[in-house]
């Protein structure tokens, strides 16, 4: 995953899968955005072939955060059928907007950094993002909540 930050807007490129690996970079860069008055989150997905749940549980957190933080605008760029199918089943479809064709809304590649060589993050705090990732997933509605509980269940006991 590669990251370009050009004013208010910090556009992501994921290629293959945005994982529970990328949350915690990804995290960290989003806080930074929105701490420096950042407000806009584009994330072009044209070669993502999955995000898996901890990452939309992430991207869920950006977008709806707890006041006084105020919401980011997430933009998704050519997700495929199937990503946004998984999105509409974990009633993540609010919480992004999606548009399809213009790729040129990622940004710059030449300028991007890659964020998860950097700082990586440690396990437990993939296990402390992935167990806030699946809370919000789970608050969203009440097939989310059963379908998490397993998850959060095992990541708790880890805690």
């Amino acid at each position: 995953m590669t990251v370009n930050i050009t004013g208010s807007t910090a556009f992501f490129t994921v290629i293959g899968r945005g994982h529970a690996g990328h949350a915690p970079a990804f995290s960290r860069v989003v806080q930074q955005i929105l701490k420096a008055g950042g407000k806009d989150l584009v994330l072009d997905l044209t070669d993502c072939l999955m995000l898996d749940s901890t990452f939309l549980g992430t991207l869920v957190a950006m977008a709806d955060p707890l006041p006084p933080v105020k919401p980011i605008v997430c933009t998704l760029v050519n997700p495929s059928k199937m990503l946004v199918r998984q999105m509409e089943m974990l009633e993540v479809l609010p919480f992004v907007r999606i548009i399809h064709g213009d790729r040129s809304l990622a940004g710059n590649p030449s300028e991007n950094q890659v964020i998860e060589a950097s700082d990586p993050a440690t396990r437990n705090e993939m296990a402390r993002c992935s167990l806030e990732a699946h809370r919000v997933l789970q608050s969203l509605s009440p097939a989310n909540k059963v379908r998490f509980q397993p998850v959060i269940d095992l990541l708790e006991g880890e805690s």
